[in-house]
């Protein structure tokens, strides 16, 4: 037995200090720091992502298609063969949508797995989580953003599911 000095406990033959109530304080105030700042850090990662792809993929507008003031105007209709049909221009823009939303998805879902399976190998906590949670809020508004497309989205949100699902239980197994 060790004779140890006050604020010293006895550990494997040798005296440590003792964490005692303020040490178990100042841990927990530590986590729940941690904690706090990821979410921070997760919001904003996740709204700086969001402007650039917007900056960088354009986006389609619908006067870049049709000849009208959305703002002020109804869907024109246009006569052919005594009736009225809708104009195609907004077909042309709606395809033009749909497949901007699939490059964000895409762009979206490649981030946030590359975020998440970054979160599983590093070491530091307060990184650790904001990898993860910006990845896994990436996904998940890469699926909202192309929801039109749903087999896509359920395809690939099943293939980053496994690919995740592998890697982590990989990872915590070592």
């Amino acid at each position: 037995m060790v004779n140890c000095k006050p604020g010293f406990k006895e550990k494997d033959g040798k005296c440590v200090k003792s964490s005692g109530f303020f040490g178990k304080v100042k841990g927990s105030r530590n986590l729940t720091l941690t904690i706090i700042l990821s979410i921070i850090a997760i919001i904003l990662v996740v709204v700086l992502f969001n402007l650039i792809v917007n900056e960088i993929v354009p986006r389609p507008e619908i006067d870049e298609f049709c000849d009208i003031d959305i703002r002020t105007s109804e869907p024109r209709e246009i006569p052919i063969n005594g009736s009225f049909v809708p104009d195609p221009c907004f077909d042309e823009f709606d395809e033009a949508r749909k497949k901007n939303n699939q490059t964000i998805f895409f762009i979206f879902a490649g981030i946030g797995l590359i975020l998440i399976v970054a979160g599983l190998f590093i070491k530091n906590l307060l990184l650790q989580l904001i990898a993860l949670g910006s990845g896994g809020i990436l996904v998940i508004e890469s699926a909202i953003r192309n929801f039109q497309s749903t087999i896509s989205v359920i395809v690939v949100l099943a293939v980053l599911l496994i690919i995740i699902i592998v890697v982590g239980v990989r990872q915590l197994k070592s």
